[in-house]
């Protein structure tokens, strides 16, 4: 795409979400999550997020469905909707 690689580039976006979302407002989230909470990284293609990476991810946003991350999940790998709420604490 032409642009810089920025490893912190999907945290620095969702933190900028949080920004411009008014305080009650929401977040749907959908991102590739893994059974085992485990992380990868397949440079340079895309991430699954696990017990590192997700809680960087969500910091600062309030977890409003009832899923358990990622005790809900089906199969090793998917892409489920988790919600968040601003709170703007």
């Amino acid at each position: 795409y032409g642009d810089a690689l920025n490893p912190w580039g999907d945290i620095l976006a969702i933190a900028r979400a949080r920004c411009v979302t008014k305080v009650g407002g929401y977040l749907a989230l959908v991102v590739p999550t893994h059974k085992q909470y485990n992380d990868f990284l397949y440079f340079n293609a895309h991430r699954l997020y696990g017990r590192n990476r997700y809680p960087l991810l969500t910091a600062n946003w309030e977890q409003v469905d009832a899923e358990d991350h990622p005790g809900s999940l089906q199969t090793y790998m998917e892409q489920p909707t988790f919600v968040f709420r601003n709170e703007g604490n």
